[in-house]
């Protein structure tokens, strides 16, 4: 069945709509600290997903729980920025570690987990979870109830496997550091070399979009897909890092190598397939000033980013084809064999 999405892909005006409702970015920190108030923590879901933690449990995002502490240079970066521990400092937790209120204090429970993707999942657990009364299984569950279950779950703060936007924005925010003072003092790297195809189908494979019980790798026209919106994520969060610079060195001119090269790489793809949201992404970036508290900078970003949702909603990746040249391959598969 076609998941919930799918049944307004027709309905352009709503979904424009809804683009401009969904693409405010708060402040990163804020909203970081507002989510541990709603985590419960990877235990809440592991019960049900027995082989996505199976799958985890191999991770980088797993093993950082245990391994950041112990790294000199993170002791060292800690050191810089007056940390006195890596577990309870908010800059660290806030992309290291997944975190949950206890009592009057934030307590760190694991690493990057499923929260970190999905969202916090206080206000939409249970109804996750909920197949259409007591004692329906997930296999017994009607369409129609699917649809109201997942439309209920998103509404409550769940990003959904097919909400490729939201994914993605989770795994930029922190894939490209956007602290200042954590890279100027702390001499933090500015940014991974994160690539969502590459990554996002490499260690663990997020199947986007996929209905299925397995963890097959996804079919050639959702990689085209997530190639664009990975290449114009990278540019949006170049700009919101761009817009918080304070001084021109170090993590300004990081965000602008960011910024230059995300544009090259969406120009390789204005050259391959005409699409009029590329365009407007790099019309909108191409003659911009690259000089210290721009207040074009974060106005600019939004806009990407309402683009790049536009894009990856009615998108059809079965004419994207002259893409495939581009297509980084993944890394190499660790995870198990997906039982949900």
């Amino acid at each position: 069945m076609k998941n919930y999405i799918a049944c307004f892909r027709q309905k352009k005006n709503y979904l424009l709509l809804l683009v401009l409702a969904l693409s405010i970015d708060s402040s990163f920190a804020v909203q970081l600290t507002a989510e541990v108030e709603n985590t419960l923590g990877p235990k809440a879901c592991v019960a049900c997903h027995k082989g996505s933690a199976r799958s985890w449990k191999k991770t980088k995002h797993y093993k950082t729980y245990k391994e950041i502490p112990r790294k000199g240079i993170a002791k060292k970066r800690a050191k810089k920025m007056r940390f006195k521990q890596i577990k309870t400092d908010s800059l660290c937790v806030n992309c290291h570690f997944t975190a949950v209120k206890s009592g009057s204090r934030i307590k760190t429970v694991a690493g990057i987990s499923c929260e970190s993707c999905h969202g916090a999942s206080k206000d939409w657990l249970r109804m996750h979870s909920d197949f259409g009364g007591r004692g329906v299984r997930a296999n017994e569950e009607t369409p129609e109830h699917k649809i109201q279950r997942q439309f209920q779950t998103e509404s409550n703060g769940m990003v959904q496997l097919s909400n490729i936007y939201d994914l993605a924005k989770n795994c930029y925010r922190c894939h490209t550091v956007p602290e200042e003072k954590l890279v100027n003092i702390g001499r933090h790297p500015a940014g991974s070399d994160f690539e969502l195809v590459q990554w996002g189908q490499g260690e663990v494979r997020h199947n986007l979009w996929h209905e299925e019980s397995s963890n097959n790798p996804l079919p050639i026209i959702r990689l085209r897909i997530m190639y664009v919106v990975g290449k114009a994520m990278d540019l949006e969060y170049a700009l919101r890092g761009l817009a918080k610079a304070t001084v021109d060195s170090g993590y300004f001119q990081h965000m602008v190598e960011r910024k230059d090269k995300a544009i090259n790489d969406l120009k390789h793809i204005a050259i391959q397939i005409d699409n009029e949201d590329i365009q407007n992404m790099i019309k909108l970036v191409d003659k911009l000033e690259n000089k210290v508290n721009n207040p074009e900078y974060q106005a600019i970003a939004e806009q990407v980013g309402i683009l790049n949702r536009t894009f990856t909603i009615l998108a059809d990746g079965a004419q994207l084809s002259g893409l495939d040249a581009l297509l980084p391959k993944p890394d190499a598969y660790n995870g198990d064999v997906y039982q949900p």
